[in-house]
């Protein structure tokens, strides 16, 4: 059977990983390559479970790849307790030794460069979303409350009419007034991280909820901020909840938004 390494993370070298720490399953251990100052943290797999014909239908059932991608977390979590993490995307395979030892070699330092930036430092996701309907319902009030004057001198034969002229203005102004709200949360949010990156929105295939998810942001914070970023965080739910925005967070997770792509160029 052919072995492929499958590369969880790269972290600073002199890593004490637990003895006999599992890999990617109980009967694989986990590995380590060092070169100058960095260390690759890897195991063996069979390359047929991730390449070749029956790999395409084995990467597309749950059952199999769940608790993988589970235990591909676990690993680089309990390397992030004791060094900063570049994380490898699951599935991430070498062929060999030499092959990982040239991706440290022609990439060290990037590596080095990315592992100091993000060094005491987690990565957490934002989603704002929202109820479009308790929104909409909500700048309607606040837009007939405005013109309440107005209203009462308008006959009753063209109020009706003059109302929906109103809803059909609070259509076209919830977009940029989410916008307004992002630029503020993200000014304030970005005043106490280090970086920060937009995401992409994934929506899940059979998802139904009254909410949607409008933004998707990722922040570099360090440890010793996150009660602040917290609170800021909070405070904005607070003031925004009347309205049907509220801003989610997850985390902490490996960096992964912030890690560079690395490079195996005119590899031997």
């Amino acid at each position: 059977m052919q072995e492929a390494l499958y590369l969880f993370c790269i972290a600073r070298e002199g890593l004490m990983l637990e003895p006999a720490m599992a890999g990617l399953d109980d009967g694989s251990p986990l590995l380590q390559e060092n070169f100058a100052n960095i260390t690759a943290v890897y195991c063996t797999v069979p390359l047929d479970d991730f390449s070749g014909p029956s790999a395409a239908s084995r990467l597309e059932n749950l059952a199999w790849i769940a608790p993988r991608a589970l235990r591909h977390g676990e690993v680089i979590a309990r390397v992030m307790v004791s060094s900063p993490v570049l994380p490898a995307r699951f599935g991430t395979l070498f062929r060999s030794i030499q092959s990982i030892r040239h991706l440290l070699e022609s990439n060290l330092t990037e590596i080095d460069r990315y592992l100091e930036r993000v060094a005491g430092k987690d990565e957490w996701a934002v989603k704002g979303l929202m109820s479009r309907t308790k929104l909409r319902d909500r700048l309607c009030s606040e837009k007939i409350a405005a013109q309440q004057d107005l209203r009462a001198s308008v006959p009753p034969g063209l109020r009706y009419f003059k109302e929906r002229q109103l809803l059909a203005s609070v259509d076209r102004d919830i977009g940029g007034w989410l916008k307004e709200v992002c630029r503020r949360v993200a000014n304030l949010l970005t005043e106490r991280s280090q970086d920060w990156h937009k995401r992409e929105i994934v929506l899940r295939t059979g998802e139904e909820s009254e909410e949607e998810t409008f933004v998707n942001w990722a922040f570099l914070v360090e440890r010793g901020r996150l009660g602040d970023f917290q609170s800021r965080l909070t405070a904005m739910n607070t003031e925004y909840d009347a309205f049907g925005v509220r801003f989610d967070l997850s985390g902490p997770w490996p960096p992964y938004s912030f890690a560079p792509s690395l490079s195996m160029k005119s590899e031997p």
